[in-house]
């Protein structure tokens, strides 16, 4: 019957699934115990007395020894219980990155923070034994202006990947840092100044977070990924089209199709440019008729 009720009002109440384990082995410890008392007492009619037969042979007290190391047994396997009960804890470290900001105040340029933001992030889901955030949850706190504790309680990490960009004309300023967020601590932290011409440049941007990274938590950093295109107008016309898409509607979606495009004659085998306009309208379409 406890169980029963366990299991109807744990729910309900908006309680941990485990307590209904924790009924569970509770009752069992207590099973043994349940079956001592019932040979020593009688339940009737003016309440709980000790039988009869058993009162004649001997007298039970509450301070005797016997009485107090059942009350201790009993305790002790209650502890027991409840610490079977408890799911196992999740020793995987956690990491959301966090769009990095513009500080250029050229909205035009929040492309190449977002774009930045997303191969790292796509590199760290490369390294084993981490957890990632989704780039979706992340951005679905991007505009909430939370501090950092706030952003690791809604993401349920405990580090957090920031940064900020500068921009005059082609030479680029990058600062990232790595911050747990439970103490507040910085981890680590590095400033990159280079062109954005410079492919070598960006890729070393991305091997070096994630090798800190890795370094931070005991991983073994992936290998480099190869670019997808040597073209700079190439891969700025696909990640501005990738920005587009995440602003949604017809029109920026239409104006992301043209940027993949053009990202398509600049280099014809660029597979990104080729997959994103069919991967994400299907996505877009999918979306739309669901809501309908």
């Amino acid at each position: 019957m406890l169980l029963q009720v366990a299991d109807a009002v744990v729910p309900a109440a908006g309680l941990p699934e485990w307590m209904v384990t924790f009924v569970l082995y509770l009752e069992m410890v207590g099973f043994p115990f349940a079956l001592v008392l019932s040979w020593m007492f009688d339940l009737t009619s003016k309440g709980v007395k000790q039988d009869q037969e058993d009162a004649a042979r001997r007298q039970y007290r509450l301070r005797s020894p016997a009485f107090m190391l059942v009350v201790a047994m009993f305790a002790g396997s209650s502890f027991v219980a409840y610490e079977m009960s408890q799911p196992p804890s999740d020793l995987t470290p956690s990491i959301a990155v966090i769009p990095f900001v513009n500080l250029t105040g050229d909205e035009n340029q929040d492309f190449l923070s977002d774009g930045i933001t997303e191969e790292i992030m796509n590199s760290l889901f490369r390294l084993k034994n981490l957890k990632v955030i989704a780039r979706t949850s992340v951005y679905a706190v991007k505009e909430l202006n939370l501090d950092l504790p706030e952003i690791g309680s809604r993401l349920g990490v405990e580090n957090v990947l920031e940064g900020n960009l500068q921009i005059n004309e082609d030479v680029v300023r990058l600062a990232i840092r790595m911050i747990n967020v439970v103490t507040g601590d910085r981890l680590w932290g590095e400033t990159f100044d280079g062109k954005l011409s410079d492919f070598e440049f960006q890729d070393h941007v991305t091997q070096s977070v994630i090798e800190a990274v890795s370094s931070v938590f005991g991983r073994a950093p992936p290998p480099v990924k190869k670019a997808a295109t040597r073209e700079v107008l190439a891969r700025e016309h696909f990640l501005r089209g990738r920005y587009y898409l995440e602003q949604r509607g017809s029109e920026n979606m239409q104006r992301a199709a043209e940027l993949f495009q053009q990202a398509i004659d600049v280099d014809s085998l660029y597979s990104q440019a080729w997959a994103a306009p069919c991967t994400d309208r299907c996505l877009w379409q999918l979306s739309r008729s669901a809501w309908r």
